[in-house]
């Protein structure tokens, strides 16, 4: 069949596991060339060797999204490699289970700072190349948590709530 993402260029953070991992994947077979980001350096790597095992085009980063001068940098290394990207998926995301009780003052930001504002610094960084290129996609990970909430995971829920407003 037809390829949706032939051509096209994809970033996808926390895309060393799980979701991030099985959207990497489906770009890359969809044709897209997937630039696959993760703060854990070797997972990034795994899955990005998945994919070009299989015949399609990946590459991986290591990336704290909750790093505004990492970030820098990555989009300032990715827009020289790259004529253009088209997607980006802001997937990163982590759980700490707590109450709001139990949560340290660490473990509350750290959450919110890496499930919802990585998607707020991710999103303002590509939105001038976007603008250049006339058109973009973002593509940002919720959960079901955001609607039912779930015991004791009171930062999660809260970031994910925020992650649906936005």
């Amino acid at each position: 069949g037809k390829m949706k993402l032939k051509d096209k260029v994809a970033i996808v953070t926390g895309a060393g596991l799980g979701i991030g991992e099985a959207t990497s994947r489906l770009f890359a077979n969809e044709g897209a060339k997937v630039i696959c980001v993760d703060i854990n350096a070797e997972n990034a790597e795994k899955t990005a060797t998945k994919i070009n095992l299989n015949g399609r085009i990946a590459t991986s980063y290591k990336l704290d999204v909750t790093n505004e001068i990492e970030i820098n940098n990555f989009f300032s290394e990715i827009t020289k490699k790259e004529n253009k990207i088209d997607i980006l998926v802001n997937n990163a995301g982590i759980t700490v289970t707590g109450s709001v009780e139990q949560l340290t003052t660490l473990e509350w930001n750290k959450q919110l700072d890496t499930n919802l504002n990585s998607i707020y610094y991710m999103s303002n960084k590509i939105w001038k190349h976007f603008k250049k290129n006339g058109k973009g996609i973002i593509l940002n990970t919720a959960s079901i948590a955001s609607k039912i909430g779930i015991a004791n995971d009171a930062a999660y829920c809260a970031s994910k709530a925020a992650v649906e407003m936005l």
